[in-house]
């Protein structure tokens, strides 16, 4: 059986792009890129097959939001706000892919990396 999940990122990116980029609201979505992930060989209710699952979404993640911002010609006028949008995007992608598969064990593995992730921004806020 063939299974795949279509990986969306919608983000301010395609806005960054645009002249107007500093007075464009990120709330303003703009498809940005897809990709296919698939997962037919990986049985997503065990740990394992997850993990594996999460992974591979995490890269396509990078792939369709772009994986160093400071490559998108925008990041020497706004470092911050190309970071942040980055970010945004690929959160987004993330949690969309993972809703799509809705499986308990992918849901698992994707909270528990949310966490890790809000407890390093904590540190790193800290100082």
């Amino acid at each position: 059986m063939f299974r795949s999940v279509k990986l969306v990122a919608v983000a301010g990116v395609a806005i960054l792009a645009s002249a107007q980029f500093a007075h464009a609201e990120s709330s303003k979505l703009t498809f940005v890129d897809s990709v296919r992930v698939n997962y037919s060989d990986l049985n997503l209710r065990t740990d394992a097959g997850a993990r594996a699952m999460y992974s591979r979404l995490e890269k396509a993640a990078y792939r369709v939001c772009g994986d160093d911002p400071r490559w998108h010609p925008a990041y020497k006028i706004r470092p911050h706000h190309v970071k942040e949008v980055f970010r945004e995007c690929r959160e987004d992608a993330l949690s969309r892919a993972v809703a799509a598969v809705n499986e308990r064990a992918l849901w698992q593995v994707y909270a528990a990396a949310e966490d890790r992730e809000t407890q390093r921004t904590a540190r790193n806020r800290r100082g």
